[in-house]
């Protein structure tokens, strides 16, 4: 996002700094205003405008920190409702995603493998590539979580680990990355840029098998949306949103709440029994 701010700015990255802070406050808010005003013309999403203000309120913050100045970025973000769909595509489509991937060549044992990590533990994209072999431990998987700085252990069920032991079979149990990328040329230009030889998947990877199995089930998807099925499904047959929060591993109760207020559709049956009543007025 500073790569896309220093385009925006027509200056190089290594830039950014003594172009952007080195204006001082006034000037350094009033350019991000107009960043915002620019994103906003562009039709960004709220939430796509205001990672970008996340982006440089960071680097003011480390600019601060290292007492390179002595002000705070104080443009304000935009006003957005978080999960306003949270249903996903649902069970029998993701079904349907899963029944797509044929044979049992090695890229297919490891694209189950990964469709049972977002169906069954609702994992999202970032804690899957970012997982080695050294990571599985009979049952158990350690994750790195969306912001934390410790991996945390999660139980598996017997699905998900009858698919990772097939690929593992597979795979070898050589240490490193536990899935690794079959699109060669790719995984090679990340694993220049890493300065390794690390085959691992990307973030893109798996977003790429995903639309594609669901694009050829007949309903296009992505990982997120699965995992919002998944969260969707647990409050449906448990009731427990609790329960669904740990499964989600959502810090706060009121996120994992937004999932079971669309489920149940408070608002709709609300409207519905206000215009009922309204109607039996006019008749």
């Amino acid at each position: 996002r500073i790569a896309l701010f220093a385009a925006w700015l027509g200056v190089p990255v290594g830039e950014v700094g003594p172009t952007f802070l080195g204006a001082g406050r006034g000037a350094a808010n009033a350019t991000a205003l107009a960043y915002k005003n620019h994103l906003r013309a562009e039709e960004r999403s709220p939430s796509t405008i205001n990672g970008h203000l996340v982006a440089l309120r960071s680097l003011v913050a480390y600019a601060r920190l290292v007492d390179l100045i002595d002000w705070d970025l104080t443009v304000a973000g935009e006003k957005s409702r978080r999960l306003r769909d949270t249903r996903g595509p649902g069970m029998p489509a993701l079904a349907r995603l899963y029944k797509a991937i044929e044979g049992d060549g090695d890229k297919a044992l490891r694209d189950r493998a990964i469709l049972w990590l977002l169906i069954g533990q609702g994992l999202r994209e970032s804690e899957i590539v970012s997982l080695d072999l050294a990571h599985l431990d009979g049952d158990r998987l350690s994750i790195l979580g969306k912001a934390r700085r410790e991996r945390e252990w999660i139980t598996l069920d017997k699905s998900t680990r009858a698919a990772l032991a097939s690929w593992i079979e597979r795979r070898g149990d050589a240490a490193g990355a536990l899935f690794t990328n079959f699109d060669r040329a790719h995984a090679w230009k990340q694993a220049r840029a890493r300065g390794s030889a690390d085959r691992r998947i990307t973030r893109f990877a798996v977003r790429q098998l995903v639309g594609y199995y669901s694009a050829k089930s007949g309903r296009r998807t992505w990982p997120h949306a699965i995992r919002h099925s998944a969260i969707t499904e647990i409050i449906e047959a448990t009731r427990d949103v609790n329960a669904a929060r740990l499964f989600a591993r959502h810090d706060s109760l009121a996120t994992t709440s937004a999932y079971a207020d669309n489920l149940d559709d408070l608002g709709g049956k609300a409207a519905a029994g206000h215009a009922d009543r309204f109607a039996t007025l006019i008749e």
